[in-house]
């Protein structure tokens, strides 16, 4: 297809997410036509490194022959069969797998299609788990100031940015909000043990004023990915945790981010060594592949779903395309890529390297904190280190950087004005110093121009 009619096309067809159609519509846009390791390449022949592993699902990069190949040895048996009443093998094969690579206090998996619905379905089964369990009152849930957790409405009333979610406020469910443990811009940011003390203790008063009306407390461990990148310490967890514990209410982590490997383990749970009730797991389930996601639960709250027909207790949630089998097929395939090929030793040995590439970043004046996870990284942009001021308007900052870093190579998307890269887990030492390099050389053209 002639490339100048494609351009023209997507400009005039399609809406696409959290875009300014205005401004999108205004120039180029970059369509990409093929993939190949961790590199894009668009219908006009240029290369981009996969900066953000095309918004953090793609683990070993573009076009795995093993998952290749298992996507067209499934479809070659069947594509798709409805989980309402029946299954199939690879959702079976997967549920058991995921079974046995998730903390063991996990029983059961319920399959649905993306992160926002692996949340919406944590949220139900906690409700509907309390309401089984003589508790209707508890209609309550917790939430994080900067937390963001999809975007259906279950998902969006439970998430914590404006940005994102003040329009929409007359749709939502009432929701009770606690801090966020965002240590940089915490009171006591000099001071990172006593700010996480204040913060459980902020959660504690929260929990006390309405504890027998909540039903469950969603946070992303470890890090608040779209609300900024804000990484805390495990403490704050162990410290909510406690408080969840002592009334009832269900725990439930968010890992659509950082599930598969992100943090150098297989789950953010590994590291923090809490126990929540509820998992919810997408993105990089199947490599980035197929859209897929998981809610996992424990026995004692699946065992409150059982009952008589007449009862009444059945989960009554399922989507059309619940455990695809393609999308099963190749998430099976994943996690035997993943055992095979050492991945997760492969991602403690960037993370090392990650972190001596950051430290640059400190002797840029405009820049205010530098964040490191596992394989991801972010930088705070500031006007003024003392008073941290973000840049004014931040929305230009992030398109201009992420332009910025498209002309040298990078793909790459900022969050307002933490300016952050999330590369593919295969990814090598030499590629990570370009992307790191392209990511500084953009900042520092676009902050001092």
């Amino acid at each position: 297809m002639d490339k100048e009619y494609l351009k023209k096309a997507a400009k005039e067809t399609i809406w696409y997410p959290f875009t300014q159609m205005r401004d999108y519509t205004a120039s180029d846009p970059i369509i990409i036509e093929r993939g190949e390791g961790v590199y894009l390449y668009d219908i006009d022949g240029k290369r981009y490194i996969d900066g953000n592993s095309s918004l953090w699902v793609n683990l070993h990069g573009h076009s795995v022959p093993e998952l290749n190949d298992a996507i067209i040895q499934q479809v070659k048996k069947i594509e798709h069969a409805t989980l309402l009443g029946l299954t199939s093998v690879p959702a079976v094969t997967l549920a058991e797998r995921l079974l046995h690579v998730a903390p063991q206090h996990f029983s059961r998996v319920f399959y649905s299609d993306n992160g926002s619905t692996a949340v919406e379905v944590a949220l139900k089964m906690s409700y509907q788990y309390h309401v089984h369990n003589g508790h209707p009152e508890r209609t309550n849930f917790i939430k994080l100031k900067n937390s963001y957790h999809g975007d259906t409405l279950g998902a969006v009333s439970v998430g914590g940015c404006d940005i994102f979610h003040k329009t929409f406020r007359p749709l939502m469910f009432e929701t009770l909000e606690a801090p966020s443990p965002y240590i940089y811009r915490h009171r006591y940011s000099d001071n990172p043990k006593r700010a996480i003390e204040t913060l459980i203790q902020d959660f504690a008063a929260v929990v006390q004023e309405h504890a027998d009306t909540i039903s469950g407390c969603i946070v992303e461990p470890l890090i608040q990915g779209a609300g900024g990148f804000i990484i805390y310490p495990a403490d704050y967890l162990h410290g909510i945790a406690k408080i969840c514990r002592r009334y009832g209410i269900h725990l439930i982590f968010d890992e659509v981010f950082t599930g598969f490997g992100r943090t150098g383990k297989l789950f953010a749970e590994d590291i923090v060594q809490v126990q929540p009730d509820i998992l919810a797991c997408s993105k990089g389930i199947t490599a980035g592949y197929m859209p897929l996601a998981v809610t996992f639960a424990t026995e004692e709250l699946y065992s409150a779903f059982l009952g008589r027909y007449e009862d009444f207790k059945t989960f009554f949630h399922g989507h059309s395309y619940t455990g695809n089998a393609l999308a099963c097929a190749v998430a099976v395939a994943n996690l035997e890529y993943m055992e095979n090929n050492a991945v997760l030793d492969h991602v403690q040995r960037r993370m090392l390297h990650l972190e001596k590439l950051m430290k640059p970043f400190w002797n840029l004046p405009y820049v205010g904190d530098v964040r490191t996870l596992g394989l991801l990284a972010a930088v705070e942009l500031v006007t003024d280190r003392t008073t941290k001021t973000p840049p004014a308007p931040p929305s230009k900052i992030k398109y201009n950087i992420a332009e910025a870093a498209a002309q040298r190579g990078a793909i790459i998307r900022p969050n307002g004005n933490v300016v952050n890269i999330v590369p593919p887990l295969s990814i090598t030492d030499e590629q990570l110093t370009e992307l790191v390099s392209i990511m500084h050389d953009a900042i520092v053209t676009v902050m001092e121009s």
